[in-house]
């Protein structure tokens, strides 16, 4: 365990290196799920003693949302959204 913990250590850092303060101008991050007050949902979906999903956590969106001047959040689309999709990009 204390393997992973200096692997995800080493990985951050590297991460603010590459997108440090000045560096990237907009950064990108996908959500599973946003709510009203931008606040961005990392850990699980649905009951947080009994959660339906388990997510992986915030995977570097920390570290990436800090150093640029813009940040776009755009949220997973659910099933009926991806089937819109689909039908749009069928046409």
């Amino acid at each position: 365990m204390a393997e992973l913990a200096g692997l995800a250590e080493a990985v951050a850092k590297r991460a603010r290196c590459w997108i440090g303060p000045g560096r990237v101008r907009v950064a990108f991050l996908g959500a599973a799920q946003v709510n009203r007050h931008a606040n961005l949902n990392s850990t699980v979906i649905g009951d947080s003693e009994h959660p339906r999903t388990q997510l992986p956590g915030a995977g570097g969106a920390p570290e990436i949302a800090t150093g640029p001047q813009e940040v776009a959040v755009t949220e997973a689309p659910t099933r009926e959204e991806l089937g819109a999709l689909r039908e749009l990009a069928a046409r």
